[in-house]
């Protein structure tokens, strides 16, 4: 892992719903949501402009961009408009459509500014003229939603990916329809971002006629890809070849970005943590787990490539500085830490590799966990030992088995051991005596009220039982998860470690670690269900819309054997890979028969104005 660590130093929390998107430019930020806005922001204080926000949209909005040249924001929205807005002005320049007024997920500038292209779910791409407001070409071949899209920094191509996994090529310059390349399969599941880096190619000393580019990809198959792309510009031919897969994450990769040197790449993730790779090398170079806490939608790197920007479900935008701390390292005893980060560290007198044995029990104590004090001492672990333990070696040779402690030890030590704010108050010590789980009764004394980041064992343990999953409080307090913890958890550690082996279970526990905790409603199980909840808060602001399964707006819900509501290409493809086991229950299918939901569908196709009505 590289010496280079990030520092919280803002949140925006002005969205009301899931942030889906964020962009930056010269001076400026722009974050769109599923609260139907567009919002602007300085980048020097992070103050909203006074045009912000921008009011067009009329649902949830998808993706926004900025032109090179930073004078046109571009959104797009399942209402089916691409908005083009002037940036000192907020005034709308031009608004495009396509021909089905499908919804629009993703959009990209050209290069030179000159043309809009757009991915929407009727499967097609569309190329817009923007001073002619004119559409000068289309793309047919994809069998999916068109979710990624991205122009090649000469603009001579446009790469699109879509959910069932395809990769394809086009040219975007000359072309006339048919695709130049096309990688089936590049992500199993589905692909969910696509990037070029800026720089990659741009000093080659090859023949000038020979393009050779660096494209990023991520998906649902927890992975970012890296492949060379290689055309001769003129010719059909083009040579895309995956040569480098990084695993890392453990859920789905939502997006990806490149810094503006190229140097970096970033990922954001269903884990809900933010990875930085060196791509060039194709290798890690540092993580920043439990960064939101929900699913990580969206990042950007600043013009100038010394801050991250990142957007998630839990309705927040943070603004990350990232530093290099080799030259701090070099020369220095400790670590100088950047002002105005949300991070503190424990008062040593050496950096981490030159911890003493009583630094690091030190550190064990500011992280709340001193009842290993003893067996850190007995086992001379010093800075040194410390940056190369294991989770394995955690477990076995210093007998941290609780899956809680392991994860804050792993996360500070990673951080350098600097120790967030978030993390620092003290989780209940694991003993003999705590492996009972403790059922909830009026006697019981625990603040559910608090925000719960702060929660204590105890208290995620009585949450559980709020949320009829009682089950599962004997596997969670013997892993000590406190708040911490919880938010810290992804979909694989639920089901892997602590035992939730029922989607249900997990999505309940995911959507339900909210700051203001409250039981959470049951899934829709029913037309009239879907009709009575629709103007609860939700993920997209329509919570029965979702498919359990996917986490998409369904485009056929059907109503299988355990009275839930499903996609019916999710549910189908779920019973085909001889699942004859709920998604939601985990108890076995009665049979395979699907009923229409005809009223949802009814719903999810209606305006949506009038739906959230």
């Amino acid at each position: 892992m590289a010496n280079m660590v990030a520092s919280l130093i803002h949140t925006i929390s002005t969205h009301t719903g899931d942030v889906t998107s964020v962009a930056a430019t010269h001076g400026k930020l722009a974050t769109t949501s599923g609260d139907k806005t567009v919002r602007l922001w300085s980048s020097e204080d992070y103050s909203e402009l006074p045009c912000s926000p921008l009011l067009g949209h009329s649902y949830i909005i998808h993706y926004c961009t900025f032109s090179p040249l930073g004078t046109i924001l571009a959104t797009c929205s399942t209402d089916g408009k691409l908005i083009l807005w002037d940036v000192k002005t907020g005034e709308i320049r031009a608004q495009f459509e396509h021909e089905s007024k499908s919804s629009i997920r993703v959009c990209k500038f050209s290069p030179d500014s000159s043309r809009i292209v757009s991915g929407s779910e009727d499967d097609k791409i569309c190329i817009w003229e923007i001073a002619t407001k004119q559409l000068i070409r289309s793309f047919s071949g994809h069998e999916d939603t068109v979710q990624a899209l991205a122009y090649s920094p000469d603009g001579h191509f446009l790469v699109s990916g879509c959910p069932n996994g395809d990769l394809f090529v086009w040219d975007a310059a000359y072309g006339h329809g048919r695709y130049l390349s096309l990688k089936i399969d590049a992500h199993d599941m589905g692909v969910t971002c696509c990037e070029f880096s800026p720089t990659f190619g741009s000093a080659s000393k090859t023949d000038c006629l020979v393009v050779n580019l660096l494209l990023a990809t991520c998906g649902k198959d927890h992975l970012v890809k890296l492949w060379t792309f290689t055309a001769q510009v003129g010719s059909s031919e083009v040579l895309l070849k995956c040569h480098a897969s990084l695993p890392g994450h453990s859920d789905f990769v939502m997006c990806c970005a490149f810094s503006p040197l190229g140097n970096l790449l970033a990922s954001g993730s269903l884990d809900k943590s933010i990875r930085l790779w060196n791509p060039l090398k194709g290798e890690a170079l540092f993580a920043i787990d439990a960064c939101h806490n929900r699913i990580v939608t969206s990042c950007a790197f600043t013009v100038d490539g010394q801050y991250l920007i990142t957007g998630s479900m839990d309705r927040t935008v943070k603004i990350w500085k990232l530093t290099d701390t080799t030259r701090i390292m070099l020369g220095l005893n400790g670590y100088e830490q950047p002002e105005e980060q949300e991070v503190h560290s424990v008062s040593v007198p050496h950096a981490l590799q030159g911890w003493t044995v009583g630094d690091v029990a030190q550190w064990l104590s500011a992280l709340g966990l001193e009842q290993y004090q003893e067996n850190f001492k007995k086992n001379a672990i010093d800075g040194t030992e410390l940056f190369t333990l294991t989770a394995t070696d955690l477990e076995t040779s210093l007998g941290v088995s609780a899956f809680g402690h392991k994860n804050k030890m792993l996360r500070s030590r990673d951080l350098g051991g600097v120790i967030p704010q978030v993390s620092v108050a003290p989780s209940t010590p694991t003993t003999s005596s705590d492996k009972k789980a403790v059922e909830p009764s009026p006697s019981t004394s625990v603040d559910l009220t608090k925000p719960s980041k702060q929660w204590t064992v105890d208290n995620v343990v009585q949450w559980l039982a709020t949320l009829g999953l009682a089950e599962y409080q004997d596997s969670f307090r013997r892993n000590a998860i406190d708040g911490a913890e919880l938010f810290a958890l992804t979909t694989a550690d639920l089901e892997t470690t602590l035992g939730v082996s029922a989607l249900g279970h997990r999505n309940k526990m995911l959507r339900s670690r909210n700051p203001a905790p409250q039981t959470p409603q049951r899934a829709v199980a029913s037309p009239a269900k879907a009709a009575s909840s629709k103007a609860k808060d939700s993920l997209h602001g329509h919570d029965e819309f979702l498919c359990p399964i996917t986490m998409e707006i369904m485009k056929d819900p059907v109503i299988a054997a355990d009275g839930y509501t499903y996609d019916r290409s999710a549910i189908q493809a779920w019973l085909e890979n001889g699942k004859d086991r709920s998604p939601m229950t985990n108890s076995v299918l009665a049979h395979k028969s699907l009923t229409p939901n005809r009223t949802l569908k009814m719903l999810i196709q209606k305006d949506p104005d009038r739906t959230a009505k």
